[in-house]
């Protein structure tokens, strides 16, 4: 692995600054307004408005909001079954939203639906809904499988970011690395480095997993890899 070292953050121009504002601002104001918040974490991840001070989405999520990726990411797709039920009379909020979350996308209609008419005077409690999700969804899904790999101990590809995870560890010390810690939140590993066969000099790094490297830009990998 190539010795990558941190990059000088980006400036933004002088639109982008005000889009993060106006994010930061709709973000600041509240989590009761989730499908706002979600919008402005969306907008502030797909365009790379944190890139001036924070060298990934999850570090500016945690040091700026005290918010774990995991549930930025959270929001963000339960906002996706929001935007599903725009045109509807009633509409989902976050917590229902996420229930949906557990059932195909081809289902939420009908789950929904079947909530709302059997809902006790209107009222669509949150344990209502998720009787009716625990009812439809199958008790055991089938299991993907990534394509065939008879690497080592690991069969198949993997195909979520547990699989990077146990491959790393299967490779590390080829690679130079001996693992300090897996843990999270950011970063997911430390790791020290043999930078100097020859001296024997290790190097403290950060390591951050994620399955698709479409999740990181080159900036990224430069300010987490040191």
């Amino acid at each position: 692995m190539p010795d990558i070292s941190p990059t000088i953050a980006e400036s933004l121009t002088t639109r982008e600054q005000q889009l993060l504002r106006d994010c930061e601002e709709t973000i600041a104001a509240g989590l009761d307004a989730f499908v706002a918040v979600a919008n402005a974490l969306k907008t502030i991840r797909d365009q790379r408005l944190y890139r001036a001070n924070y060298p990934t989405f999850e570090e500016y999520c945690i040091e700026k909001w005290n918010m774990s990726r995991q549930h930025a990411y959270r929001l963000i797709k339960a906002k996706s079954v929001v935007d599903h039920f725009s045109s509807s009379e009633v509409v989902p909020n976050e917590r229902q939203a996420r229930l949906l979350l557990k059932v195909p996308e081809e289902m939420w209609h009908e789950v929904w639906q079947e909530a709302i008419s059997s809902a006790s005077r209107g009222r669509i409690s949150h344990r209502h809904l998720e009787a009716i999700v625990r009812r439809i969804t199958p008790t055991a899904k089938p299991r993907n499988f990534g394509d065939p790999l008879s690497f080592r101990g690991l069969r198949y590809a993997p195909i979520n970011e547990q699989g990077v995870v146990f491959l790393f560890g299967m490779i590390a010390r080829e690679l130079n690395f001996v693992v300090e810690s897996v843990h999270n939140p950011f970063p997911d590993c430390i790791a020290k480095r043999l930078v100097d066969g020859r001296r024997r000099h290790w190097r403290e790094v950060k390591i951050e997993f994620e399955f698709q490297s479409l999740n990181f830009s080159l900036t990224d990998i430069q300010a987490i890899v040191t």
